[in-house]
């Protein structure tokens, strides 16, 4: 594991004891800054982002989810970009997945 991913997680792991708030804000950074450096990463922190969403029964989370991608759109684009470059059938279906769950959670009120 390289020391950018141990960093990563470690930054992860702060970020899942922080209020949900604090959280989806720290992941949604985490988001915009690896979006094209590191796909992968911002996949990942994009699921993150989701789970928390769908985790607040009140909506408010999803309601702050929407707000700062742009009604899911950040979000959709990404999924949408990595489905096209994706050289596995296994990267599609990871890019199809959140693209799914996007729209079952955040881009579809």
């Amino acid at each position: 594991m390289s020391a950018k991913d141990r960093r990563w997680l470690a930054s992860m792991d702060e970020l899942s004891k922080s209020p949900p708030m604090e959280a989806i804000e720290g992941l949604h950074h985490t988001f915009v800054k690896t979006r094209d450096l590191d796909p992968a990463n911002a996949m990942a922190s994009a699921e993150a982002i989701l789970e928390l969403a769908r985790s607040d029964p009140g909506g408010q989370l999803i309601r702050f989810v929407r707000r700062l991608t742009r009604d899911g759109h950040d979000i959709l684009e990404l999924a949408l970009e990595r489905m096209e470059s994706a050289g596995t059938p296994e990267g599609r279906r990871e890019a199809q997945r959140l693209f799914d769950d996007t729209l079952q959670t955040i881009a579809v009120p």
